[in-house]
């Protein structure tokens, strides 16, 4: 019988320390984010702690952004242990979770996004992606459409890339040289 509750405490205590929840930076960021989130927060757990920032203006985008017709919203963030920048989106209706950066490598760009000085809701419906030879060389550009809002990010003395939804991830389309 002790064997039986010290199992079923190391499950029940063990799986409840590996989730973490969503912390922000001031009080002001937390009142600030939609109704629909704020009253979600609990629900949210994430694999590695994260702090929401005022870095960017905007700190958090909202649009449907895996086209699902439910908004969604995109949150500038900071990994609590090694400070890294990044980016958290939650699906509004299932709230799944997707960290870019932060600690999380994300496609060619790493896993810090320190150099993120702007961000927007990119709603157009093409982007002209770089497209490269296989040496790397830059052959040209290459109209790709994307059917639901987008996120446009970049530093202020380069051109902005997109973060997109496709089928099941996030994917970068490189948009610059």
């Amino acid at each position: 019988m002790k064997y039986r509750l010290l199992l079923i405490l190391i499950v029940f205590f063990g799986s409840q320390t590996k989730a973490q929840n969503i912390e922000f930076e001031n009080f002001d960021l937390r009142q600030s984010i939609p109704d629909w989130l704020i009253f979600n927060t609990e629900q949210i757990k994430l694999d590695k702690p994260l702090i929401v920032t005022e870095k960017l203006n905007p700190f958090y985008l909202e649009s449907d952004f895996n086209g699902d017709n439910i908004l969604d919203i995109a949150l500038c963030v900071r990994e609590k242990e090694t400070k890294k920048n990044g980016i958290l989106i939650i699906h509004g209706k299932t709230l799944e979770t997707f960290i870019i950066g932060a600690g999380n490598k994300f496609a060619h760009v790493g896993d810090d996004f320190k150099f993120l000085e702007i961000w927007k809701v990119y709603r157009e419906r093409t982007v002209a992606i770089t497209t490269f030879t296989e040496d790397g060389d830059i052959l040209g550009a290459e109209e790709v459409p994307i059917e639901i809002d987008a996120i446009s990010v970049s530093s202020s003395e380069s051109p902005s890339n997109i973060i997109a939804w496709k089928i099941d991830k996030y994917v970068w389309l490189h948009t610059g040289d």
